[in-house]
């Protein structure tokens, strides 16, 4: 415990403000001094309980120094009460502690915390505390940087800065916060400099926001020109390769440093630093910012970034390849172009190795062993670093390009049977990880084993099919270290009347493209997952499956999302494909980027209905003998045409009462008559169908009986009508006028024949009618009423013809007996249809 030192300034305790979570802070006052031959740096903190949850934070104070290279003095720890100041000095309790906040991390730094203990807290109560630390660390030299939190998580009433410092120092300094007054003076060779807000607001951090980003602002303060200043600041510390030739040559050998082959050279000697040297750092005093010895790193097997950094570098050298170590910021968002020149700036150290005749290769020492292809590798985060090489002036742009190849990819195969009663779906689901995507799948695994796994897997897959099932644990395949493949395998049930309506999602890239926000933001949106990753599902189904292909796609410079769906081998297939172009979208490109990833949400989901599609399933066989039947109707027609030119049998279509006034006369016009009869009651037979058994063969036979029955019975009841009403006629003549008759159904005949062999089930079967049986009816429909009309025209005016009488008394009895002719054609199609669906 000391006194305030004399060049401390009092600052006045403003006397309101506002409070949060039951503490009011009135004041945070920083005042460093760099005219003597240490750094002293003077921090004064004031305030107030307001309820009594708040009692046991505000009644913990914790100091943090670095022991090493600085003291720390109490200056004063006092407790407001009633407007009396209680010195509470002697009677708190104190404990110096070793709390290594970075020790889960690999990092020691060796840095001690002084934890005060208050006695007799009470709400109402202003705490009022200051202290000193004096000393820099060595590493910085007579260079000096700091860096202090403009803002906090709780509102507060002043914020202060002040420094005193020799005009001769280069000091420079720099604020990111708004709000902030600056003044500065100059008196007997000492500049001051005083920065101070009043009424700062709390910093709410907003969600999703890059880790790197700075939402309370930064008071810098850095004695560096400029980026070179910092580069041979970093110079002067690395060790610029081995220094004992001895252990140079004994690990290239072993390692075969080979300069002849510097692309194997290299991965041997990354795999080595990667995994043979494991990460630890113990980085007390100068080995915060300066790293070991490439030869103490390689006998100690542990090291932290900037050890295995300069080991790398240095086993590169002995490959013939240059490298050298690259200073970054590991946060991502971290804005390295916004800083004030300073070593802070940085907590990382990578590589940058050249090979001759090729492309940088860069390199992050402290991940675990990469294998594959150096251009195949995940690229470093870590937007702009400072390469440590003399003359460097400039920070430098990471490469961060776009994946050649999905670094996550999902293949999924759902095999779907539609049953009368019941419907199910099999999934088999295979994700393949690289680029280390899949360690923490890996570590889930080991850790809690694939059942355990597999119920975690089982429970987020029903987020998407309520009643699924898993056939068995998923597997875990990682033969191939550099990719990791996870195998599942589902089944879904469901009852027909629940519909066919079956959804696919796209799960694996839903997890990344999460819903944005559409409000307006101070800070950047952090966007994680992989680079690339696709997720494909293929469908197949024991029913006809058809959909319209067609491709999607949204893009804006953070991202891009597509699909694309299609039939390959009678099988859907739904292809999405996510990239993530940038590590985090700008408040200003938030209102597009969230209506553009609205846009690709909704395509993740597809949905299909595997009702069958009527349309869809005729096929193209049923249309194909529909057409025939068309053109066979439409060539008979015209040989029919030719036939009545050259006076065959043909005229009866087209001049029936002449034709069947010489029809009697002709000889070779009866034979005609008789062929047309076969040829049509063939036709009239196969409209059921082929026989293509002993049953439907006699069945076919019986069918061909029963149409020449009822023509006979056609043919007596006729002659009965006409000798009824007085006019006499022959049966003879009169039945060779009703068989050439047929001549002008026959036509129509052959073509719902040849249409209705494309499909029968509609004639051959009880069931229901099939969609493959439409385009025969619709040949049926258009062709029936002509043959059934023109039957009747001609045998109207083919009998007056043969019996040279009345068109009228004819008409009369044929109108009578097409009455008696549809009751006796019901029945014999029933008789028919019955038939032929007991002989198949």
């Amino acid at each position: 415990m000391a006194a305030a030192p004399d060049w401390v300034r009092e600052d006045a305790v403003p006397a309101a403000g506002v409070g949060s979570g039951g503490l009011r802070y009135e004041l945070v006052s920083d005042q460093l001094d760099l005219t003597g031959a240490q750094p002293r740096w003077y921090r004064r903190v004031s305030y107030t309980v307001q309820r009594d949850s708040a009692l046991a934070d505000a009644g913990q104070i914790g100091i943090g120094y670095q022991p090493d290279y600085q003291r720390m003095a109490l200056n004063h720890l006092d407790v407001w009460r009633d407007g009396r100041r209680l010195d509470l000095g002697q009677r708190a309790h104190y404990a110096r502690l070793r709390r290594e906040s970075d020790l889960e991390s690999g990092l020691l730094d060796g840095s001690l915390t002084v934890n005060i203990s208050l006695p007799d807290l009470r709400v109402g109560d202003r705490i009022d505390y200051g202290f000193t630390i004096t000393g820099d660390n060595p590493v910085f030299g007579r260079g000096y940087y700091d860096s202090y939190a403009a803002r906090y998580d709780v509102p507060l009433s002043a914020r202060r800065l002040r420094v005193r410092y020799p005009d001769g120092l280069p000091l420079r300094w720099k604020v990111s916060a708004a709000d902030f007054r600056q003044a500065q003076t100059h008196r007997d060779g000492i500049a001051e400099l005083l920065l101070e807000a009043d009424a700062v607001p709390a910093v709410s951090t907003e969600k999703d926001t890059p880790e790197g980003f700075d939402e309370h602002g930064r008071i810098e303060l850095s004695t560096a020109a400029d980026w070179r200043a910092v580069s041979e600041w970093a110079v002067g510390l690395y060790p610029h390769g081995f220094g004992d030739p001895a252990v140079a040559r004994a690990i290239g050998a072993q390692l075969r440093l080979d300069p002849a082959d510097p692309q194997a050279a290299m991965q041997r000697a990354i795999a080595f630093v990667q995994g043979d040297i494991r990460y630890l750092g113990l980085e007390m005093g100068a080995n915060s910012h300066a790293p070991h010895t490439p030869e103490e790193t390689l006998r100690l097997r542990y090291g932290d970034c900037k050890d295995k950094a300069t080991l790398l570098v240095a086993l590169l050298a002995l490959a013939g390849i240059e490298a050298e170590p690259v200073l970054v910021n590991s946060a991502p968002g971290a804005d390295l172009s916004a800083r004030l020149a300073s070593p802070l700036a940085f907590d990382h150290v990578v590589v940058r190795a050249r090979p001759k005749g090729g492309a940088a290769v860069w390199i992050d020492a402290t991940r675990d062993r990469e294998l594959g292809a150096l251009e195949a590798r995940a690229p470093l985060p870590f937007g702009l670093g400072l390469p440590v090489r003399a003359g460097q002036s400039q920070l430098v742009a990471l490469p961060y390009p776009r994946a050649k190849t999905p670094e996550v990819a999902v293949s999924e195969e759902v095999v779907l049977a539609v049953r009368p009663q019941r419907r199910h779906a099999l999934f088999r689901v295979s994700t393949e990880y690289r680029n280390g995507m899949g360690d923490n799948a890996r570590n889930l695994f080991e850790r809690e084993g694939a059942e355990a796994v597999g119920q975690r897997y089982l429970d987020y897959m029903r987020g998407f099919y309520t009643a699924l099932q898993q056939v068995a644990p998923p597997t875990l395949q990682d033969a191939d270290p550099a990719r990791l493949r996870i195998h599942e395998q589902y089944r879904l049930e469901w009852p027909a009347k629940e519909g066919d309506l079956v959804g696919f999602p796209l799960f694996q890239l839903q997890d990344w493209m999460k819903e944005l926000p559409r409000t307006e933001r101070r800070a950047p949106l952090a966007l994680a997952g992989p680079r690339l990753a696709t997720h494909t599902v293929r469908v197949r189904s024991d029913g006809r499956l058809s959909v319209r292909g067609q491709s999607d796609e949204v893009a804006n410079p953070w991202f891009r999302f597509s699909r694309r769906i299609e039939m390959s081998g009678g099988d859907v297939v739904i292809t999405g494909r996510w990239e993530r172009l940038a590590l985090q979208i700008p408040p200003r490109g938030l209102r597009r980027a969230a209506q553009d990833m609205a846009r690709a949400r909704e395509l993740l989901y597809f949905e299909h209905d595997f009702k069958a599609d009527p349309w869809s399933q005729i096929g193209g066989r049923a249309w194909l003998f529909a057409w025939a039947g068309l053109a066979a109707t439409a060539v008979l027609l015209l040989a029919a045409a030719w036939s009545w030119r050259s006076g065959g049998i043909g005229g009866m279509l087209y001049t029936p009462q002449a034709t069947g006034a010489r029809l009697m006369q002709s000889r070779s016009l009866r034979a005609q008559a008789w062929l047309v009869l076969a040829i049509a009651g063939v036709a009239a037979a196969l409209m059921y169908g082929p026989p293509t058994s002993a049953s439907a063969a006699l069945a076919f036979a019986s069918s061909l009986a029963l149409l020449l029955a009822c023509l006979l019975v056609f043919v007596l009841a006729m002659w009965g009508l006409l000798r009824a009403s007085g006019l006499p006629i022959g049966v003879r003549p009169l039945g060779q006028a009703m068989v050439a008759a047929q001549a002008a159904p026959m036509p129509f005949l052959v073509g719902m024949a040849l249409a209705l062999s494309g499909s029968a089930a509609w004639a051959a079967s009880a069931g229901a009618l099939q969609p493959q049986d439409v385009p025969a009816l619709l040949v049926v429909m258009l062709l029936l009423p002509f043959a059934v009309g023109w039957t009747w025209i001609s045998v109207w005016l083919g009998v007056a013809g043969a019996a040279a009488a009345s068109r009228r008394r004819i008409g009369v009895a044929t109108m009578v007996l097409a009455a008696l002719a549809a009751v006796l054609v019901f029945a014999a199609a029933v008789a028919v249809y019955l038939l032929r669906r007991g002989g198949n």
